[in-house]
Order: C-alpha cells, then sequence, then structure tokens
C-alpha cells in the first residue's frame, strides 16, 4: 500500500468517525504539515484530528568523558595511569566551560559583546563571587592581573585567558 493511499484511508477513516467536529491542527511539525500537504495535492480536505500514539524514546545515558592520561615517575619506572575526572557524575570539562562563561559574562558588564579585562576588574559584584575570590584586590593589584593574563595584550579577554 502507498503512502498516498494510506494517507487517503486514514483521512476517510477519521471523516467517518466524527472527527469533523475538532479544530483543525496546528501544522506546526514536520509530521503535520506532510499529512496536510499530501491531503491538498490529492485533491482532499486535510484531517480535522488525528490521535496517533506518542512512542517514548528512552535517552541513552550520557557518555563518559574520555579518560585522561598520566604519567607517574616511579623509582621502578613510569607508571602510566588513565583517569576519568568527573564532577557530580559529569564531565569536569562542563564545569569549567559554565565558570568561564561566568567569568565572560562578568566582562561584559556593558552588554556589547566585548569582554574586556578593565569591565572585569571594575566588576565589583563578581570580585566579591568566590570564583573571583578577589574582594579586598587593590588597583596596582588589578593592573598586575591585566598584564600577566592579558596574553596578547589586545585589553580583550579571549576564552583562553580566560582558563589562565
Amino acid at each position: 500500500m502507498s503512502t498516498q493511499t494510506s494517507i487517503r484511508l486514514l483521512l476517510v477513516t477519521a471523516s467517518i468517525f466524527g472527527c469533523r467536529d475538532a479544530p483543525p491542527p496546528t501544522p506546526s511539525s514536520p509530521k503535520a504539515r506532510l499529512v496536510n500537504a499530501t491531503a491538498a495535492a490529492s485533491g482532499l480536505a486535510p484531517p480535522h484530528h488525528i490521535d496517533l500514539p506518542r512512542l517514548e524514546v528512552p535517552t541513552p545515558p550520557p557518555q563518559p568523558p574520555p579518560p585522561e592520561r598520566l604519567a607517574i615517575l616511579t623509582p621502578g619506572g613510569p607508571l602510566l595511569i588513565d583517569v576519568q575526572l568527573t564532577v557530580d557524575g559529569r564531565p569536569y570539562s562542563q564545569d569549567f566551560e559554565a565558570e568561564l562563561d561566568k567569568v565572560l559574562a562578568a566582562a561584559d558588564s556593558s552588554g556589547d559583546d566585548r569582554h574586556t579585562w578593565q569591565e572585569l576588574i571594575d566588576n565589583a559584584e563578581f570580585l566579591k563571587t568566590p570564583l573571583a575570590n578577589a574582594e579586598s584586590a587593590t588597583g596596582p593589584q588589578k593592573q598586575k592581573w591585566i598584564q600577566d593574563y592579558d596574553l596578547n595584550d589586545n585589553d580583550y579577554i579571549e576564552r583562553g585567558e580566560a582558563a589562565a
């Protein structure tokens, strides 16, 4: 049985069993748009209401992070160890990226999508957070941070500089 024949059969069945009084579906899903387009192309009215069972697709468990390889130098020779680092069962890099996002957001207090060192050191709220831990930092200390961490001396914070 072809798809077009199946759709016609479905439309006829829907009209026989009294589905005409229901409001037409919102053609937001690709499936609804396909059914309506096929019905229009075949000269039939689009279906008014079709109850199809929803299939629950189980989500696969998250993949473990790739192992980090460490070398420990021992008197008997090097010892290689593969370690998987997680924080609350999530890869540590996921939390690290979230922290970097916080730093970059604090460095854009003006909202102009330019992350500058000056905005970061002037952001008193951020400096009070445990992430910065710099509430009592002085002006010269803040300027020293810019000298030490603005690796390309362009006054903007790149993601790699924020990670340092």
